[in-house]
């Protein structure tokens, strides 16, 4: 096994303990609106979990390593229960890999990802644009002819809007469609999926579709997060400057700052920090 695989297993072991088989459930996929059904990895009930310190009577959230599925849940609370509990050993995984570790640190974090993927319903970048946004968001690409030729064909949308650049080849080599933005923080374009698969030992180039399984999503969520200085700006004592910092990281701008707020400030107090 490897050391992730290692972080999963424990995880499970310790929801079990709390929350019983609910905390490893299987996962209706009908609820992961954009994850593929073959690519949700759930651990099974039962399952041997290394040996973990368990927390101290009325802890509360000792660590991220117990992130609480009640607390998830306030969160993202348009997202099925079931399906959190599938997703949350992957999650709580890659927070300690990555040494998401805080209390405040995960509330960034999570705050970010209800954000960025729809409180984990959005796994794959939806480029389905009717002719008119297509003229509102690519105006370089596209003029009046093109935006109606291209309309709702998000194939031909990907390869034409992310054709040479980031890495990828010419409109027609594919290249868009294949590596559009994919997991709870998009990546996007070839040279993202080589670099971070490179950084992961995952084989992100010739299998794109693993960024948006939750196995190797979160992993590509907290390693964008850790590589862009994330920890130490959530560790900042001005909590409002440091939130725009993470979110212009995230984000490049402050696209969608008063949404990404919001789950900040539940998030907080969810985890009670």
């Amino acid at each position: 096994m490897s050391f992730f695989d290692d972080l999963v297993s424990a995880a499970a072991g310790i929801l079990q303990r709390i929350f019983g088989n609910g905390a490893s459930a299987p996962l209706d996929t009908a609820d992961a609106r954009s994850t593929p059904p073959s690519s949700v990895e759930v651990v099974q009930a039962g399952s041997v979990a290394p040996a973990v310190p368990e927390a101290p009577a009325g802890a509360g959230y000792p660590d991220v390593f117990m992130l609480p599925l009640p607390a998830l849940g306030q969160i993202m609370p348009h997202q099925r229960e079931g399906v959190l509990a599938a997703y949350l050993p992957y999650l709580t995984g890659a927070m300690v890999e990555f040494a998401i570790d805080t209390r405040l640190r995960a509330a960034a974090f999570l705050a970010q990802l209800a954000h960025e993927s729809a409180e984990l319903r959005e796994w794959t970048e939806n480029l389905n644009y009717s002719a008119a946004a297509l003229l509102a968001t690519f105006p370089t690409h596209f003029d009046a002819e093109t935006a109606a030729a291209y309309a709702r064909q998000p194939e031909r949308i990907a390869n034409r809007v992310y054709a040479n650049r980031m890495g990828n080849g010419p409109e027609e080599s594919g290249d868009g469609w294949r590596y559009r933005g994919r997991g709870p923080i998009e990546l996007t374009g070839l040279d993202g999926y080589r670099g971070m698969g490179a950084a992961l030992g995952v084989d992100l180039v010739g299998n794109p579709d693993l960024a948006a399984t939750p196995r190797v999503g979160f992993r590509i969520a907290g390693r964008y997060w850790a590589t862009h200085d994330c920890n130490r700006l959530a560790d900042s004592a001005d909590q409002a400057w440091a939130f725009q910092a993470i979110t212009r990281a995230i984000n490049g701008g402050l696209n969608g700052l008063a949404s990404r707020e919001a789950y900040y400030a539940k998030a907080r107090e969810a985890l009670e920090c």
